[in-house]
């Protein structure tokens, strides 16, 4: 019992142990209240427990063959996915369950729970959990010896840019962009371009406007009008910022028309708000006041219908 709660982390759920050890409730009730009295483990809640020291945590299992940790972590991963079937549990558990599908060597699953937690972490702006598990996630598509996919590239790229590093942000935009030029897949090549330009307007403002116009050029060639509307907004707000301020009013307002004929209100919203930075670049205040006052009547009006555009679109 000691072994696998050791291998479930320094935390560990009643109900989890439970299930894997098939006790009662009485018989688990009284094996727990004997390692509480060895002072291993403490009581945090009714349904958590924990180890006093992690070091104990990390003997027990260090005294374990690989073997013997692979066989477990898969026990209890398989065990939470079982415990916890509905979405919103097992949402709740998506590192435990990264976590011990890695280090079990299932590789499918790891690389499903790891991007999954990745992209939480990622929305909770907890962008060095996001990085550790998006890194993961590669490392499980190398063993099931795929070619890495672009939207773990740009999700690992936006963390490592949030956090500062250039470098590396560039490199995993670089590597999305030619994973999905080889991979034929053109609406994340236009990803990848847009986070490129996203990227590089706080270091090259120029390297930042050609992204922009070869995103706005592939949106064309796709034919795809939300693609377009974001492109042409990026664009020109880039334009607006290098004192082209008509040529980007004229952008957001072809934008505008595309989202308007899809009712997709995110996109309106966000166009009219730097319609209102344009037309304040461009000396006209009144129309700024008249913009900003839109966008604020779209966003908090009857929801963002339609088609949502991602950070990394707009």
């Amino acid at each position: 019992m000691v072994i696998l709660a050791a291998v479930a982390g320094r935390r560990f759920d009643f109900a989890l142990l439970q299930r894997i050890t098939h006790h009662d409730e009485p018989e688990l009730l009284r094996l727990m209240k004997e390692v509480i009295a060895a002072q291993l483990v403490v009581e945090e809640s009714e349904e958590q427990f924990a180890f006093r020291h992690a070091l104990t945590q990390q003997a027990v299992v260090a005294g374990l063959l690989a073997r013997e940790r692979r066989s477990l972590h898969r026990m209890l991963a398989e065990a939470i996915e079982q415990l916890y079937a509905t979405t919103s549990l097992l949402d709740a558990h998506l590192v435990d369950l990264a976590s011990h599908y890695y280090e079990a060597g299932v590789w499918e699953k790891a690389l499903e729970y790891e991007q999954r937690a990745g992209e939480r972490a990622l929305a909770l702006y907890a962008q060095h959990a996001a990085l550790d598990h998006f890194t993961h996630a590669l490392s499980a598509l190398h063993h099931l010896s795929e070619v890495p996919t672009s939207p773990i590239y740009c999700l690992r790229g936006q963390a490592y840019e949030t956090l500062g590093e250039f470098e590396r942000a560039l490199s995993d935009y670089e590597h999305a962009l030619e994973a999905a030029r080889a991979a034929q897949d053109r609406p994340m090549e236009w990803q990848s371009m847009m986070a490129l330009g996203f990227l590089w307007t706080g270091r090259d403002y120029a390297q930042a406007g050609g992204w922009f116009h070869r995103a706005r050029d592939l949106a064309e060639r796709l034919a795809d009008p939300t693609l377009r509307a974001g492109s042409l907004n990026r664009l020109g707000n880039w334009l607006v910022n290098t004192e082209r301020a008509q040529e980007g009013l004229e952008a957001h307002q072809e934008a505008l028309q595309l989202f308007e004929t899809r009712q997709n209100t995110q996109g309106m919203a966000e166009t009219l708000d730097l319609l209102g930075v344009a037309y304040g670049f461009s000396g006209d205040p009144a129309n700024a006041v008249k913009h900003f006052g839109r966008a604020v009547e779209c966003a908090t009006g009857d929801g963002a219908r339609g088609e949502s555009v991602s950070r990394l679109f707009l």
